[in-house]
């Protein structure tokens, strides 16, 4: 997301296609570089918001994913948010034996 646009067209090089994807970042975005645009689908496993305060970080209570639909030369982008039992989660996180456990449980803890 703090990638300016010319560092990202940088990367694209003089390829003219119509949509890129990528992830990593957790969070849902569209850019529109010219005739092309590049979007990110968000986090199915670990949505969080990128302007909190990290001393106090708090994980969502939600998986994200995207849609795009290609019908001839139209294309459709849909983002959904989908949430989840963060009780649940919590649960199967103590019970499993999962790696610091303990962290995970607190980012979802209120």
């Amino acid at each position: 997301p703090g990638t300016t646009d010319e560092e990202l067209r940088g990367f694209l090089g003089d390829d003219e296609t119509a949509f890129y994807c990528g992830g990593h970042t957790h969070m849902q975005q569209i850019r529109h570089l010219g005739r092309s645009f590049f979007f990110n689908p968000g986090s199915v496993g670990f949505a969080w918001r990128h302007n909190q305060d990290f001393a106090q970080f708090k994980a969502d209570p939600w998986a994200e994913y995207a849609i795009l639909t290609v019908e001839g030369a139209r294309l459709s982008l849909e983002f959904r948010r989908i949430p989840f039992d963060v009780t649940a989660l919590i649960e199967v996180y103590q019970t499993c034996g999962r790696p610091f456990a303990d962290v995970a449980v607190r980012q979802y803890q209120p």
